[in-house]
């Protein structure tokens, strides 16, 4: 299977919990739902292009500071679904903004640079 494959077949996954009481193939789905497959894919291509992936059982974001707890705020995933986040470091948690548990969170990245606005 290409990884294109395997960024679809995950989009349709993520997908389909969210439409489980429909009795349909995933080409009968409602367009939110061919909308929601097409931007997860384009999510998972984004970060296909991005290999600074950290993994949480190697390395985990610095702290802010001394004085602060938790780290600054990166991307976190579990491998299938992408979010911002953050490691509580009193808790030793991860707090996830999105629907990834917090137990689940696999790997992380610090936020890329903003593009630069060119006239």
């Amino acid at each position: 299977m290409t990884r294109e494959e395997q960024r679809y077949k995950a989009a349709e996954k993520y997908t389909e919990q969210w439409y489980k009481e429909l009795d349909a193939s995933v080409d009968e789905f409602p367009t939110d739902a061919k909308i929601t497959i097409y931007e997860f894919t384009k999510g998972a291509e984004w970060a296909d292009s991005h290999p600074n992936w950290h993994k949480v059982s190697e390395e985990l974001p610095p702290p802010i500071s001394v004085a602060v707890d938790f780290s600054d705020n990166v991307i976190v995933t579990d491998g299938v679904l992408l979010c911002q986040g953050y490691y509580n470091y009193i808790c030793k948690s991860w707090e996830a903004e999105g629907d990834i548990d917090s137990d689940e969170v696999t790997h992380w990245m610090y936020l890329p640079d903003l593009p630069q606005k060119t006239d």
